[in-house]
């Protein structure tokens, strides 16, 4: 792929960076105002190269509009270095910042910007997929196997190795795919990084979409209505309030709305149906309690996928969007290969839709229609199943596990067409649950055992995020173990692992046993050896170390009950830290870490990761 990789720093000049084929060069904007210029106009204009910014729409791209148009000013360079410092260090959306620095220089600024921000070959990485590295760690998953860069050309460096990894490139080419698709479908210009929530928004409305005057049921579903009573019809009254979110939690608590079908219990609440199969369930206590593992030789498993995304078709009038839902759902169903491409124009609205920031898809009373109609055909088709013998798992938001107890195929599959939308279902074998999100089984028809756990919190069939606080080796190793032997064994963890570690090379070594450390909320964190430390203000990455040059790990949180520690004192004292507050060690938070950049299989202190291993398949068995 022709790539280039550029940033724009500013500090006594404005310097553009770039960086391709191992190769830095730099320009400076005072020392040759005219090349400068000219590389930032071969930016936009040159169509053989993509060209590769981070923070592309915050940074950069703002500076170039900046200096491209007040060098048409009389203003002087120095007048003009000030001017683009000053637009640095605002703070709010770049267009905000543009015209305060701009409004008495240049009034097109806006329309470029956009220009701009939508030119297919010029492209920003923090944007391109939220999925895969934007989380509450700071992009930690990728950013932890570098080193922080010493110098903007090492910087560069990052980028490039950020955007060829293979789960960059992979997204890379699906949204290539939906942008030659639906070439003339999208109404606000896109590129292949515009966010997923932006490709939606362009590619569903022509302008704001108008929402509905309050919560109601579609009329293909008017049929389910029979099942809008007890708890499910208080449900559907509050949905009707100005704040359903607060109102239902305030009705019902974290339980939701309960429909209790012998032993399986479904919760409703503002969100889409959970369900579990729960022995003597006591609705004084929290369901998500009284769950248990359950474990099943074969088992229905029934993909329902979308179905949130079908009952939006039918609930938001905008003919426009209905017909561009329709195409996308047919697309769905009928290229299997391209699935997951297309789930970035279908998993973003089921979401956006009644997010508290004001954009054209916003339309809370659609939103709470569809999941207040998803709750109700999901309790009316489990309420049937139910009455006719046949035994449900589990629920979650797109995929049901049933018993084979009384299963009835011709009764399942008529009672599944009434739902006229996408089903799937398959035997699966050596099914273990843990909960509605938690389960491994054998698929028969990939020929492969499936296990989705604590490390992977995703949709079936969408991107996976990760779950840092447990690191993949936890998954990886039960996996294997349940692949390998159909069943958990605690005593054969300490073997899997060791076996599991020396296989790995150098990099996947780090992915598997990264230790996340990151700003925690109302904690102050410390890595301490001898004389030095260390506190943790951003987020870093470690793992389980058991050599000498590891650092001790502990965590601080203030009291205003207890005794001060003398312990705690004399060690804010020993680094001289700030000891005015009644600080306490948070109990058990001692960890011994090192620097995930000298991690070794010899290094590792595996009994911690045999105990976070311990600890999850414990919640399995």
């Amino acid at each position: 792929m022709n790539a280039i990789y550029y940033t724009l720093t500013i500090e006594n000049d404005l310097l553009l960076h770039f960086w391709h084929a191992g190769t830095y060069a730099r320009f400076s904007f005072t020392e040759d105002q005219t090349l400068f210029l000219s590389k930032l106009e071969w930016l936009t204009t040159n169509q053989t190269y993509y060209k590769i910014a981070y923070r592309g729409g915050h940074v950069e791209k703002p500076l170039m509009i900046a200096v491209q148009l007040l060098s048409q000013t009389d203003l002087s360079q120095a007048a003009i270095l000030t001017k683009l410092s000053d637009l640095q260090a605002l703070e709010g959306a770049p267009s905000k910042r543009l015209g305060q620095v701009l409004k008495d220089d240049a009034k097109d600024y806006y329309d470029r910007y956009l220009e701009l921000l939508t030119l297919p070959r010029l492209l920003d990485i923090e944007t391109f997929d939220g999925r895969i590295y934007h989380n509450r760690f700071d992009r930690l998953e990728i950013q932890a196997q570098l080193l922080p860069a010493r110098s903007t050309a090492e910087y560069l460096q990052h980028l490039e190795i950020i955007f060829l990894t293979p789960a960059f490139q992979a997204v890379f080419q699906q949204k290539q795919y939906l942008l030659a698709t639906f070439a003339d479908h999208f109404h606000i210009p896109v590129n292949a990084t515009t966010t997923d929530a932006q490709l939606t928004e362009s590619f569903y409305t022509q302008g704001k979409l108008s929402d509905a005057k309050g919560v109601f049921i579609p009329k293909r579903f008017l049929s389910f209505t029979y099942f809008l009573k007890g708890d499910l019809n208080k449900l559907y009254q509050i949905y009707q309030m100005r704040h359903p979110k607060q109102a239902i939690k305030k009705a019902f608590g974290k339980n939701g709305a309960l429909t209790v079908l012998g032993d399986f219990v479904i919760s409703s609440a503002a969100a889409a149906p959970m369900g579990f199969q729960i022995a003597a369930f006591n609705p004084a206590k929290l369901w998500t309690n009284q769950t248990k593992p359950l474990h099943y030789q074969q088992a229905i498993r029934l993909d329902l996928t979308h179905i949130q995304a079908a009952i939006m078709k039918e609930t938001v009038a905008d003919t426009y969007f209905q017909a561009s839902l329709g195409v996308v759902l047919d697309k769905w169903w009928r290229e299997p290969d391209h699935r997951v491409a297309l789930n970035r124009l279908l998993y973003p609205i089921q979401g956006t839709m009644d997010t508290p920031f004001k954009h054209d898809l916003q339309t809370p009373n659609y939103a709470y229609s569809m999941r207040m109609t998803h709750n109700l055909l999901v309790v009316g088709l489990l309420t049937t199943l139910v009455a006719e013998g046949m035994r449900p798992i589990s629920l979650n938001n797109e995929v049901i596990f049933l018993e084979l107890t009384n299963f009835n195929q011709d009764r399942f599959e008529q009672h599944l067409q009434v739902l006229n939308t996408y089903y799937h279902y398959t035997l699966v074998s050596q099914l273990v649950i843990k909960d509605t999100n938690n389960y491994t089984y054998y698929d028969e028809t990939l020929g492969e055992q499936v296990f989705r756990g604590a490390s992977f919190n995703h949709h079936e069939g969408a991107d996976v995020t990760t779950n840092m606080d447990t690191p993949p080796i936890v998954d990886r190793v039960l996996q294997m173990m349940v692949t390998e032997l159909g069943t958990f064994r605690p005593e054969l963890i300490a073997t899997f692992v060791t076996r599991f570690v020396t296989s790995l090379d150098a990099a996947s070594l780090k992915e598997y046993v990264m230790v996340p450390v990151y700003p925690l909320k109302n904690r102050r964190q410390y890595l301490y050896r001898a004389d030095a430390y260390r506190e943790i203000t951003t987020a870093q990455a470690y793992f389980a170390s058991k050599s000498a040059e590891a650092w001790q790990y502990k965590q601080l949180y203030v009291s205003k009950s207890k005794p001060k520690d003398p312990a705690v004192t004399a060690f804010l004292q020993k680094y001289d830290l700030d000891s005015s507050d009644n600080l306490q060690e948070v109990a058990h938070s001692r960890l011994i870490l090192e620097d995930i950049a000298n991690v070794t299989p010899e290094k590792l202190d595996l009994d911690y990761y045999v105990a976070l291993i311990e600890q999850e398949m414990a919640l399995w068995l």
